[in-house]
């Protein structure tokens, strides 16, 4: 995941990393214990308050690069034994940042998921400053229809 010499690697943490920067200046050395234990950070601000939206923007983002490169490996190991172009790469890494959106507005419907849901200003938290024409968007663009 780290050091592997095949397509897409590189450019899958490049992406990530770019991502993560459009927001937080500071991208982490990234290694096996923070890659596996991608859920546990916490990242704090200067100030030592626990910053939520930044920890679940991390997990998401990590954890969702992880498995398309995870994806990736298996398909060229023991199905196509091809390697995919840059632009596949690219396609298939922002179809799946997307759709880790796309369930991040989903889960916020308190009619279906009740208690569990996430709190709408969390997800808006979390994606703020990452978003295309962000400015365009309604204030709250995870509300039914968006």
């Amino acid at each position: 995941m780290l050091e592997c010499e095949a397509p897409g690697q590189q450019q899958v943490w490049r992406l990530t990393k770019s991502l993560w920067q459009l927001r937080y200046p500071a991208w982490p050395k990234l290694n096996w214990g923070l890659l596996l234990g991608c859920a546990l950070p916490r990242f704090k601000s200067g100030k030592g308050v626990p910053i939520p939206a930044k920890n679940r923007f991390f997990t998401i983002v990590v954890s969702t690069s992880m498995r398309l490169l995870w994806n990736l490996r298996n398909e060229r190991l023991f199905q196509t034994h091809k390697c995919p172009s840059e632009q596949e790469i690219h396609n298939r890494w922002l179809s799946a940042i997307n759709a880790a959106l796309r369930y991040d507005q989903l889960f916020t419907n308190k009619a279906r998921f009740g208690n569990p849901a996430i709190k709408r200003q969390l997800v808006l938290n979390t994606w703020s400053g990452t978003l295309l024409d962000e400015d365009s968007l309604s204030d709250d663009f995870n509300r039914r229809g968006f």
